[in-house]
């Protein structure tokens, strides 16, 4: 039976994806949905427990602008309809084993974990330039070491206020962006994990931040690259962590 609200329920293409979701629903409403942060922690894990006063309290790396990372998969039109990216759900792990691209992952779940809704990024956030770009993206890995993307996005720091004038960034001065990771109905099957991955590039989905503040309309557009030491707090003062819509998994009608 058709009802106010009908959508399809995702999961991995192996087995134990087949069996936690890969199914149509349909309810009179969208499912109530528990909106859970997952805190990133200086182990390389993200979950619910906040990061402790003890923990070292951020990650950094460099990034260059001439050597960005590539694109892989995501909501990019298909080549059927004029896309030139590849798209959908691909594999991140050579992406993921970059070193300007860091990684938070949670222990490999021995139960559901059932998504229906809006994600969200909270990213405290520094760097040695004016203006550069954090990404963020959230994906499933595999027993057998795929790591499959979900969803991803993106924020250019001169942009994080919206507005019409660009505000630039003071060198090493913590701030707090937020950014929507669109949404997704999506279950975690038992015996995979959940992986955010944090880098400044995502080339050419977005288009690469050369770090200088050089805006669009300048005449010196693009100008000179600007190599940027980018960091990432994850601490008591400065919790940086995605926010997943956790729900009771919705069944097959």
């Amino acid at each position: 039976q058709i009802k106010n609200v009908t959508f399809y329920v995702m999961s991995s293409n192996d087995e134990a994806g087949i069996a936690a979701g890969q199914y149509w629903t349909s309810l009179e409403t969208w499912p109530a949905a528990r909106n859970t942060n997952y805190y990133f922690h200086a182990d390389g894990t993200v979950s619910t427990k906040l990061p402790s006063k003890s923990e070292s309290s951020s990650s950094s790396f460099k990034y260059d602008p001439s050597n960005p990372v590539p694109t892989i998969g995501g909501a990019n039109l298909p080549d059927s309809i004029g896309g030139t990216i590849p798209c959908g759900p691909l594999d991140q792990a050579p992406a993921d084993a970059r070193d300007d691209v860091l990684k938070f992952q949670t222990e490999v779940f021995t139960e559901e974990l059932a998504l229906t809704g809006g994600l969200y990024a909270t990213l405290y956030v520094s760097s040695d330039a004016i203006d550069t770009d954090f990404t963020a993206k959230i994906s499933d890995v595999y027993p057998t070491g795929e790591v499959r993307l979900i969803e991803d996005n993106a924020v250019r720091m001169r942009w994080r206020e919206g507005g019409l004038e660009p505000v630039y960034i003071e060198k090493d001065k913590v701030y707090k962006v937020e950014f929507n990771l669109w949404n997704t109905s999506y279950v975690f099957a038992p015996g995979h994990a959940l992986r955010v991955s944090i880098s400044s590039s995502n080339f050419p989905r977005f288009s690469v931040n050369p770090n200088n503040g050089v805006l669009l309309a300048d005449a010196n557009y693009p100008g000179e690259n600007v190599v940027a030491t980018n960091t990432i707090f994850h601490s008591a003062q400065y919790p940086s962590h995605v926010t997943l819509p956790v729900v009771r998994k919705v069944q097959i009608p």
